[in-house]
């Protein structure tokens, strides 16, 4: 289900002339980041980021389309 959902977003993206898709993924997110590496996303950095009381770790992450 998760793929079809991101195909049918990478294609409207695709549509409007976007040029990359950019995400943020929880560095202890496994599910997430196994998902997204299968989408052919690769990591470009990686960031803290504030969440309510906490820091946590961010790999972000990008997609030529």
């Amino acid at each position: 289900m998760g793929t079809k959902i991101f195909r049918y977003l990478e294609k409207s993206f695709k549509n409007k002339k976007f040029l990359k898709i950019r995400i943020g993924v929880l560095v202890d997110n496994e599910i997430g980041l196994s998902f997204w590496k299968k989408q052919n996303f690769k990591e470009i950095e990686r960031k803290f980021l504030k969440f309510e009381k906490s820091e946590k770790e961010v790999i972000v992450m990008e997609k030529e389309i």
